[in-house]
């Protein structure tokens, strides 16, 4: 263990992104991954939606200038049917370098400021709308703390969907039959996210079941009574 806090954290970062390469050519995923389409974006009719507040808090002004960074990229997917979304291969390496500011970020339980902060925000929306249009979760991490009393929450705890650049991502397939969209938009007070279709598409509110047993937080996460995750935080 003592090794490990030697080795610089590029040099740990270059090594996960590695085996994610290789993880994701064998699996066949990387041939399924929805990309970045420049261009004018079709016209669908119909769009499932959800909009949550934006909170006041340290580095404010920087969370919603990510956010809308990440948004832009976002905004130019295409999810063909088949076709897996995920966070990192759209969004990309949230770095200084590339424009992104130091927001507010919990980072191994505790709260620091780093590149690309409130990006989770971003992604937990998504994972809300994902869940309730039925589309495959393949991958998502809860945060490890339950940092929000009841007044400063939100989105229902559960919901979220924390994202590590090489370490921690968002992936879901689109399993409707449908090429789908998202569209963001963050404004001073909220985060609006629709997802677009050319038909219809059923909306099942996710139920989120919590409990307190000794000092963690469970929280089963069910769509129509089926049990899709159980999600464990430490409470503060």
């Amino acid at each position: 263990m003592k090794y490990k806090t030697l080795i610089p954290r590029p040099i740990k970062l270059l090594f996960r992104l590695s085996q994610r390469k290789v993880n994701d050519y064998y699996s066949g995923h990387a041939q399924q991954f929805a990309q970045n389409r420049l261009g004018a974006m079709p016209v669908f009719e119909y769009c499932v939606r959800i909009q949550q507040p934006i909170l006041q808090s340290t580095f404010f002004e920087n969370k919603v200038f990510n956010m809308q960074k990440a948004g832009k990229k976002i905004n130019q997917v295409l999810i063909m049917p088949g076709e897996i979304f995920s966070f990192w291969e759209v969004v990309s390496y949230p770095g200084g370098w590339l424009g992104y500011r130091k927001g507010r970020n919990l980072v191994e339980g505790k709260l620091q400021s780093a590149y690309g902060g409130g990006l989770c925000q971003v992604s937990g929306i998504l994972y809300h709308l994902a869940l309730g249009t039925g589309l495959e979760i393949l991958e998502r991490h809860n945060h490890s703390v339950d940092i929000y009393t009841e007044n400063e929450r939100f989105a229902p705890l559960g919901s979220d969907a924390t994202v590590v650049y090489g370490y921690k991502d968002l992936r879901f397939r689109n399993t409707t039959g449908q090429t789908l969209y998202f569209a963001l938009d963050s404004t001073a007070s909220h985060i609006n996210a629709c997802l677009h279709s050319p038909l219809p598409l059923a909306f099942d509110n996710p139920e989120f079941v919590r409990h307190d047993e000794n000092d963690q937080r469970i929280v089963q996460t069910k769509v129509k009574g089926n049990v899709l995750a159980i999600s464990k935080y430490w409470i503060p």
